[in-house]
């Protein structure tokens, strides 16, 4: 009996609510495989992606029609890195080229080189590989789609035995390593990319180790490319080995750090917790990364001098002159001990230091009136230097309901002391905030939204208690208000708006869409404690005031997902936990543009 079978389908990273993409889609393998009991047919395709980087005011987007012509492609299979078969076929537009059938197998992999001859040489178009997968008597069956870019973005595949693409089955993600929550997401804006660093994989409250969720981190290092709409393992730079020795990793894995872009391109990556033992301790050391996108790969240091004390559930905020500030956090270890700190430390500006100079972090010798950790840190331009750091939650689980106010001035980190603590509206930690800046052009006033968290700390899980796991998601979103002409902040409750019930969340993912300034919620942990898909705009009307728009869901539940703006003006949410707390590699984007969220392989 003949049937055709896979693993999962790997689909094409192309917006399909974008409507109309012209994408290039042609069979390239369909395998007969009568009265086998150990082999399979597979059909697959090879397409071509689109640029997303265009796409915003203009649908649908120009597909890269590069094969229509047709060719050659080569296609080779492998299993555990050792290849089991090679074939060369002509192909055209809509044909179907064939090799000999598949296996089963663990860790199989199909590479694919389109190319044509041109004055006796061999010219590749384009270049694609699946990741690892299994394939069994009980693997779904379907069609597999190979992706294919330029030559050039499938280096990696081909240079170091195929295990550039890990993943022991084929599934609608995006991470090439394991899945994580807990990691961070910054943006490249000179490349039109992202990278993802560290995380954490998370299980089920109570079957932690100690009395946490957590459950082993990451050192990954990967990059997002816009233009591809995948992640892509980053090299050391330079290096010619193996992929396991070229495999660029954080030098200690870490979650809950903070990551920061300077001025000049490199990233600062502080703090956060590593394993130790059956529990996790914070981290003191300071790590700082450089990425050349252009190959795909990077540099990483660690600083000789880190921060003073191990921080983990703290904040970094850039300043305007470039220097980053550390707030706050909690200490020691996580699974016996918890203790909030209260100190603040700094970087040396950027044009202090030559080129090439090693980055500085400092002890600012300013301490915050009450320790906190699971806060929140916002810039706020008033004199250029402001920082408002609001709420979080102390050592003994007290939930802090006051915010404090810090400035830059001639270098020097000070409190503002004529505010002192800054009472806010309702206490809560794990929430975020967002500075939007004035409503209209010449208005003297600016807004700090402070969105989401938990308004009481946990109360046991299983006999345990994990500070992630609070109570009682805060409804309301309150707007601390700056007069740069009074000089008085404060937060109004007159402009105070509530998230509908099945939103509010603790760690919810928050996004402030540039073009328009509004913001988006989506995320988080929600009443019953478990990762939730709901999502909210809040379009802005006037100062200080918003309509709450109900989004169509997440396409997944999630919770500690960070999210940036692409230069498309999509907002990419990546990773996170999700249902049973199980932590996820796939991502999804929110298209501002008709309000709903996509798959990043739709």
């Amino acid at each position: 009996m003949c049937f055709t079978r896979m693993a999962k389908i790997m689909k094409i990273p192309v917006r399909a609510r974008w409507s109309l993409l012209p994408v290039l889609s042609f069979a390239l393998l369909g395998l007969a495989a009568c009265g086998s009991e150990d082999s399979v047919s597979l059909e697959v395709e090879l397409v071509r992606p689109p640029h997303p980087s265009n796409c915003f005011s203009g649908f649908p987007c120009t597909a890269l029609n590069a094969l229509e012509s047709g060719g050659i492609v080569r296609i080779r299979a492998f299993e555990g890195g050792t290849r089991l078969t090679e074939v060369n076929r002509s192909y055209a537009a809509g044909s179907a080229p064939s090799i000999p059938s598949f296996g089963f197998g663990n860790r199989l992999q199909m590479t694919v080189e389109a190319y044509v001859i041109e004055d006796g040489v061999e010219r590749v178009l384009a270049t694609g590989a699946t990741p690892r997968f299994r394939l069994s008597a009980t693997s779904s069956a379907g069609a597999q789609r190979i992706l294919t870019t330029r030559p050039d973005r499938f280096t990696l595949a081909f240079g170091f035995d195929l295990d550039a693409l890990p993943g022991e089955e084929i599934v609608q993600s995006d991470f090439f390593g394991s899945a994580r929550a807990g990691h961070t997401l910054t943006r490249i804006e000179d490349a039109n990319g992202a990278v993802a660093i560290g995380g954490a994989g998370v299980v089920p409250p109570g079957d932690g180790a100690g009395r946490t969720i957590l459950d082993g981190v990451s050192g990954a290092i990967e990059y997002y490319e816009e233009e591809t709409g995948l992640y892509y393992p980053l090299a050391i730079r330079g290096c010619q080995g193996s992929f396991e020795e070229c495999q660029l990793r954080l030098s200690t894995p870490r979650a809950f750090h903070t990551a920061t872009r300077l001025d000049d391109g490199r990233i600062v990556i502080a703090g956060g917790l590593t394993p130790d033992g059956d529990g996790f301790r914070g981290l003191s050391s300071v790590e700082v990364l450089r990425v050349f996108p252009e190959r795909f790969e990077g540099e990483i240091e660690t600083l000789a001098t880190g921060l003073s004390l191990p921080r983990f559930f703290h904040t970094a905020t850039r300043m305007s002159d470039g220097r980053v500030v550390f707030v706050g956090g909690f200490s020691q270890n996580y699974t016996t001990s918890l203790q909030s700190l209260g100190s603040t430390e700094l970087t040396r500006p950027i044009d202090e230091l030559l080129p090439g100079t090693t980055l500085e972090v400092q002890p600012s010798g300013v301490e915050l009136e009450q320790g906190r950790a699971l806060h929140a840190a916002s810039f706020l331009d008033f004199e250029g230097v402001g920082l408002v750091v609001s709420g979080g939650i102390s050592s003994n689980a007290a939930v802090r309901d006051t915010a404090e106010v810090f400035f830059l001035r001639d270098g020097m980190l000070e409190r503002d002391a004529a505010v002192g603590l800054l009472p806010m509206g309702t206490g809560r930690y794990g929430h975020a905030s967002l500075t939007l800046g004035a409503f209209e052009p010449n208005s003297p006033v600016q807004d700090m939204l402070v969105i989401g968290g938990f308004r009481e700390g946990p109360s046991g899980v299983d006999g345990r208690i994990d500070i992630l796991l609070g109570e009682s998601p805060a409804r309301n979103i309150e707007t601390l208000r700056l007069d740069t002409v009074s000089r008085q902040l404060v937060f109004d409750p007159a402009a105070e708006q509530r998230l509908p019930a099945d939103v509010a969340a603790g760690f919810p993912t928050v996004t402030l869409l540039p073009l328009t300034r509004d913001v988006l919620v989506a995320g988080g942990l929600g009443a019953g404690g478990d990762p939730i898909d709901g999502a909210v705009r809040l379009r802005r009307t006037r100062e200080a005031n918003y309509a709450i728009e109900v989004s169509p869901t997440l396409r997944v539940t999630r919770a500690f997902a960070p999210s940036v703006v692409l230069s498309n003006h999509l907002v990419l949410v990546s990773g996170g936990a999700s249902d049973g707390f199980a932590a996820v590699a796939s991502s999804e984007y929110f298209n501002p543009n008709d309000f709903q969220f996509i798959g990043t392989y739709d």
